[in-house]
């Protein structure tokens, strides 16, 4: 869901790019603006798509890792004990829940 919600207004912005272009092209609006919006709308959505996907990179969550994560309104600290796809079992004080890893937040460990 966080690469679907990263990547949605860049992609909005070369769609209405590629809408202006339309319009442009058949003349159902005058071409200096509707040109240079759409333009502009394309540079602007072409630059900010790679940066958006590639700031998501790879999840951190792996088996070991200390995590926390929102169930039934509480924040729960726990630790993935196992993983298949992108559901993870995290080990908790309270029970074992079965959690999304893009749900899950990597705490780091604090050593003296």
């Amino acid at each position: 869901m966080r690469r679907v919600l990263a990547v949605t207004p860049p992609l909005s912005l070369i769609i209405a790019a590629v809408i202006t272009f339309w319009l442009d092209s058949g003349h159902r609006v005058e071409a200096t603006w509707a040109h240079g919006l759409g333009l502009t709308l394309l540079i602007v959505g072409g630059i900010w798509l790679p940066l958006a996907y590639r700031r998501l990179g790879r999840s951190p969550v792996k088996v070991g890792v200390d995590v926390k994560f929102m169930r039934e309104l509480r924040t729960h600290l726990g630790t993935v004990v196992a993983m298949r796809g992108d559901l993870c079992t995290v080990q908790t004080a309270t029970g074992t829940y079965e959690v999304n890893r893009y749900d899950l937040v990597p705490t780091p460990r604090v050593g003296i």
